[in-house]
């Protein structure tokens, strides 16, 4: 069983199934991605906000809630960090849900634990990838490319509820 995710501007495609799928098949997809995404006309870019605040989708209500920007270590403490693996989500949120970037890397990730001094230790950095591994499975995290993740719907939850 393979799965693929590829996103380029607003077109996301996302495939589940067998092996079957060969290289050729591959560049070809990401070809014909790529020609959909310039033929496809670019929404324009969001206003940046005014405060200190980032106004984020309510998708319950439609409505758009401000997000108050914090650290790393008032996410963690908010999550109630224990492991390497809740604090490495501690910072995919930061960086995802706090800052908005859409995907990030696993250096950075790396950087926001470091961050949060009090908690983080070198084990941790050893054990980074099964840390990500683990939240792959469950389903907080995507890997749209090799060390670049983003949040899944189920993660933005996660974080929306325990930061209130």
């Amino acid at each position: 069983m393979s799965k693929i995710k590829i996103k380029a501007g607003e077109i996301e495609i996302e495939y589940e199934g067998d092996e079957s799928l060969t290289k050729d098949d591959l560049v070809d997809l990401i070809s014909k991605v790529s020609d959909l995404h310039k033929a496809i006309p670019q929404s324009p870019a969001p206003t940046p906000p005014t405060s200190n605040n980032i106004a984020a989708p309510n998708q319950e209500q439609g409505t758009v809630t401000s997000i108050p920007q914090m650290t790393t270590k008032v996410v963690a403490s908010k999550l109630s960090v224990k492991t390497g693996t809740d604090l490495a989500f501690a910072a995919a949120a930061k960086l995802g849900y706090i800052d908005g970037k859409p995907t990030f890397t696993k250096q950075e990730i790396l950087d926001q634990m470091k961050s949060v001094k009090a908690v983080f230790t070198q084990n941790m950095r050893k054990n980074l990838t099964p840390s990500l591994n683990t939240l792959l499975k469950n389903n907080l995290l995507n890997e749209s490319a090799e060390h670049i993740f983003s949040l899944t719907l189920n993660g933005e939850n996660k974080v929306s509820t325990a930061l209130g």
